[in-house]
């Protein structure tokens, strides 16, 4: 009997460890339905625009704004985080990094070390951006919220976050901080709106 406890208990620890491992890389955070986000920002690294555009589509019928937009926040509030290893860079959360990117350089050695988790990063927040292009919370102008507005800001996203993806994969340490800032920009216009 003693025995068929601590195989169930043993079972029990290996089963959370697989999960833990699971959830711990991009691949694993996706289980909650943000895979579409990861083939999205897949094809966009591809240059497979179309393909891109088609799973952000499916993605935005799939998932409402906030679920969408949950991809970007730190690991820790079940977002995807950059990279595959868990706290490996900081801060590990998307919108995060792209915040401290826009305030302070990487070294060169950094921006060498980070470039691909960068840059994947910033595919994620392209995908985001086309998922959530079509998505404005209201339907018409209301107040100062305007949809136009909004899928004007999903576009300036979008294309900010492909200049941010190119510039980590320069490796330059100015153009991923200008990138950064220019990105940051566009999102801050329309949370000072929608958020």
């Amino acid at each position: 009997m003693r025995v068929g406890i601590r195989m169930l208990a043993v079972g029990a620890v290996l089963l959370g460890l697989g999960s833990l491992f699971l959830t711990s890389g991009y691949g694993g955070q996706a289980a909650g339905g943000q895979e579409g986000i990861l083939k999205a920002a897949e094809a966009l690294e591809k240059k497979d625009l179309e393909g891109a555009r088609k799973q952000a589509e499916a993605v935005g019928k799939s998932m409402e704004v906030d679920e969408i937009m949950q991809t970007l926040a730190l690991r820790r509030q079940k977002g995807l985080g950059i990279g595959p290893k868990p706290g490996a860079i900081t801060p590990d959360g998307i919108e995060a990094k792209i915040i401290a990117l826009g305030k302070k350089p990487l070294t060169p050695k950094e921006a060498e070390a980070q470039s691909k988790d960068l840059a994947r990063a910033a595919y994620v927040t392209a995908a985001v951006a086309e998922a959530t292009r079509d998505k404005c919370p209201v339907q018409e102008k209301q107040g100062d919220k305007d949809p136009k507005e909004w899928k004007a800001w999903m576009e300036d996203m979008h294309k900010g976050a492909l200049a941010l993806a190119e510039a980590a994969m320069e490796k330059n340490p100015k153009a991923i901080k200008a990138a950064a800032t220019k990105l940051q920009a566009s999102c801050n216009s329309c949370h000072e709106k929608f958020k």
